[in-house]
């Protein structure tokens, strides 16, 4: 799974298209000649050790800024014309959205289960951490194709909406950058009686196409 890369425009935080990986990255000499997908490629075992427990997020971060600056300063690199650097705050977002995806690509494994599917086979989408929203998610939901069940963020597992509301293309948090929203199960009790399913449907949900990759 390729490490995601964000870039800032104002005070949000967007992902870099994968056509954008071409970029050349600047100001250091190690970077001269390397693009952003380097960049990823270098980065990805280091994170690796984070996801797995091994080392915490200020090891992970000195760890990447030892790799990119052996004999110079932490590089930039320019995204539609504008400028990002590689500085604690934007390698802070890098290891933490990347960690949160395989958590969450875990939690969605676990949901998916079939007996797990088979009793809860809806989600909800919650706040589950605090801070505020990088986007109003209501209005992201419904304009997604979401339905809203008084005043609830709730479909079946195998809803299109799930990759729809995301970023980064996984039906699965997180959804965006610096977001506490999290999927909470719905049991078949709750989803017959929103109409969602009845009581002997099966629901197939389909891999992440991105994480299962």
């Amino acid at each position: 799974m390729m490490v995601i890369l964000p870039v800032k425009s104002g005070r949000r935080w967007a992902p870099i298209a994968l056509s954008d990986y071409a970029a050349r990255l600047q100001g250091t000499q190690l970077a001269g000649g390397y693009r952003l997908e380097n960049l990823a490629s270098i980065m990805q075992p280091i994170i690796a050790e984070h996801w797995a427990g091994k080392a915490d997020q200020a090891t992970t971060r000195l760890n990447i800024k030892t790799a990119l600056t052996p004999i110079g300063k932490l590089p930039c690199f320019e995204i539609g014309g504008v400028r990002q650097d590689i500085d604690d705050e934007w390698l802070d977002v890098v290891i933490e959205t990347n960690t949160d995806i395989v958590c969450g690509y875990r939690s969605f494994l676990q949901g998916i289960d079939p007996e797990v599917l088979d009793a809860y086979p809806a989600w909800e989408l919650v706040k589950a951490k605090d801070g505020e929203e990088p986007c109003y998610w209501k209005a992201r939901w419904v304009e997604s194709g979401g339905r809203m069940y008084n005043g609830r963020m709730i479909a079946l597992k195998n809803d299109p909406i799930w990759s729809r509301i995301s970023a980064f293309g996984h039906p699965h948090p997180p959804f965006v950058f610096k977001s506490g929203m999290d999927m909470i199960d719905i049991s078949r009790i709750k989803a017959v009686e929103l109409k969602l399913t009845d009581w002997r449907s099966e629901i197939q949900v389909p891999p992440c196409p991105i994480c299962s990759g």
